[in-house]
This record gives structure tokens, C-alpha cells and sequence, in this order.
């Protein structure tokens, strides 16, 4: 697997094989500079800290991973934009419930 340009299909039949391949691929999403700085900014911008953002990167990337070898990735669209928008969706229902228990 070339690590620099490795194109999304090759990331996801890297993770769909598991073992050493899939967590090479795993590494390349995490250093992905410009997808993490995404991620970090809208969690900065709504609300959030650096540690907030962080860990929402951390689960999206998780996430990402499951949802790839449990089938649920259709390849419709960039792996960048399913990222952020995992991740996009993870920091809202953090918001969410921050919503609620201060109303609680």
C-alpha cells in the first residue's frame, strides 16, 4: 500500500481484510491533517474544547471503522466527508445532551 496516495477504495479493502492492512489504513485516516483540523474547528466553533474535539475524532474514526466492515459504507462520497460527517453527528448528540440535563 503506498502511503501517499492511497485512494479510498484501497482504504476500505484494506479494512474490509483486517489484520495489519487494515490498521494501516486506520493510521493513514487518523493523519489525515486536513480532515482532523475539519473535525477539531467544528467542535471548537460549537461550543466545544480541544479535549471535546479530540475524543470526537477519536470515536468518528471508530465509528468509521465499523460502519465499514459491518457494511454500512456505501462509498457515496469521500471517506473525508463520511468522517466529518460522523463526527459532525457524534458532537450534536454530545450537544443534545448537555441541552437536556441543564434543563433537567
Amino acid at each position: 500500500m503506498n502511503q501517499l496516495n492511497i485512494s479510498d477504495d484501497e482504504l476500505v479493502k484494506a479494512i474490509k481484510k483486517g489484520g495489519l492492512e487494515r490498521e494501516k489504513a486506520l493510521r493513514h485516516l487518523y493523519f489525515r491533517k486536513k480532515v482532523r483540523e475539519a473535525i477539531v474547528q467544528n467542535v471548537l466553533a460549537n461550543s466545544g474544547n480541544m479535549h471535546q474535539a479530540k475524543d470526537i475524532f477519536h470515536e468518528g474514526i471508530i465509528t468509521l471503522d465499523e460502519n465499514i466492515r459491518e457494511g454500512k459504507y456505501r462509498g457515496q462520497g469521500s471517506l473525508n466527508s463520511y468522517l466529518r460527517s460522523i463526527c459532525r453527528f457524534k458532537w450534536l448528540k454530545v450537544l443534545e445532551k448537555e441541552r437536556k440535563r441543564r434543563i433537567e
